[in-house]
């Protein structure tokens, strides 16, 4: 049996359009599937590099994901309706901010499993009774020390959940409150405005959200989809990789970055700044992260070796969502640290690859 880590390093291959002489093709397809990265290839994989069949269910699943985007994206113009007659501006985020920059022609370029938008703390009560209003019900709701969520809503006629937040999701201090609007556009005409995130935004959220909201440096895992999407943000022209180091400048979270740009050139081929892509810590990191694709058994071993390591490292945030200076950063209770430590824990799991 071909092994994880070849075999993710093939689907990558692939979309970079270049698949290896000897690729397995059931074998990309079943990985593309499990990864929510089968409509890409079809977009990122020339149809002559590959045999009939297998471009022809790619087109297949390009098109079927297109009508499903398409009933999202009538779904999220509802949604911001209803928040605009309600005074309210929702902001985009993460999947949701794709799904209404893209052209018509790429609409079936990327999956979604949820839309997530973000409205100001002071109207998230408000926007709630919107939605309700409306027809969605409560799915779950805020749970504890996850300040930058508020609700799952649905409705069993629509294509995917809501998620409706007062923040990006991850610590605090990297989300302070004037951030996002300061590098956020206004999108739309009258009755139906929202404002999206500049391309860098976009990345960071994400790199955030995987890397440190997820958990995925402490556990060593790589969610494709993602890091597809980053690939795909990078080249955009307003791009800025020196604003996304300023923003993750701390110990912590730069070694964090380090570690998802050596994955992006290693399997995508990205451009990424050549000082991130020298951190020994961060190429250890990815070796890590890769020979656990093999050996799933070492994933507690080295989650744990990555705590001892980088557990001293945690800054955690002033409520207000400012970074603290140096000289007030505490190493928080012995209560915290465990707290946060059995949350890292909880999350090891080989099915996010």
């Amino acid at each position: 049996m071909m092994k994880a880590r070849r075999r993710l390093s093939d689907l990558a291959a692939c979309l970079r359009g270049s698949p290896p002489p000897d690729v397995d093709w059931l074998g990309i397809i079943e990985d593309a599937n499990r990864c929510l990265v089968t409509p890409t290839l079809a977009v990122r994989l020339r149809p002559e590099t590959c045999p009939e069949d297998v471009a022809a269910y790619l087109r297949l699943i390009f098109e079927r994901n297109a009508a499903r985007n398409t009933r999202l994206q009538g779904q999220l113009d509802e949604v911001a309706f209803c928040l605009n007659a309600a005074g309210i501006v929702p902001t985009l985020i993460k999947g949701a901010a794709w799904l209404r920059a893209s052209p018509p022609e790429r609409i079936g370029e990327r999956m979604l499993t949820d839309l997530d938008i973000l409205v100001p703390a002071e109207d998230v009560d408000p926007a709630m009774q919107a939605l309700v209003a409306i027809g969605f019900r409560t799915d779950s709701e805020v749970g504890e020390a996850q300040h930058h969520f508020k609700a799952d809503l649905f409705r069993s006629s629509d294509a995917a959940m809501v998620d409706l937040h007062v923040r990006p999701p991850g610590p605090a201090r990297l989300h302070p409150p004037t951030r996002l609007s300061a590098h956020s556009h206004a999108f739309g005409d009258a009755g139906m405005i929202v404002n999206l995130p500049d391309s860098t935004s976009r990345a960071f959220h994400i790199l955030v959200h995987d890397l440190l909201h997820d958990g995925d440096f402490w556990v060593g895992r790589i969610d494709l989809r993602h890091l597809v999407d980053l690939d795909t943000l990078s080249l955009e022209s307003d791009f800025d990789w020196d604003r996304i180091e300023d923003w993750m400048r701390a110990p912590l979270d730069r070694i964090a970055l380090a570690t998802q740009c050596v994955a992006l050139s290693a399997l995508l081929g990205t451009r990424v700044p050549e000082s991130l892509l020298t951190m020994r810590r961060a190429r250890l990191q990815h070796v890590r992260r890769m020979l656990q694709l093999d050996y799933p058994y070492l994933c507690p071993i080295f989650t744990a070796a990555t705590i001892l390591v980088h557990g001293k490292r945690i800054v955690y945030p002033d409520p207000t969502g400012a970074s603290l200076p140096k000289t007030r950063q505490k190493r928080p209770p012995l209560r915290s640290r465990i707290s946060r430590f059995r949350k890292i824990w909880s999350k090891i799991d080989t099915g996010k690859v």
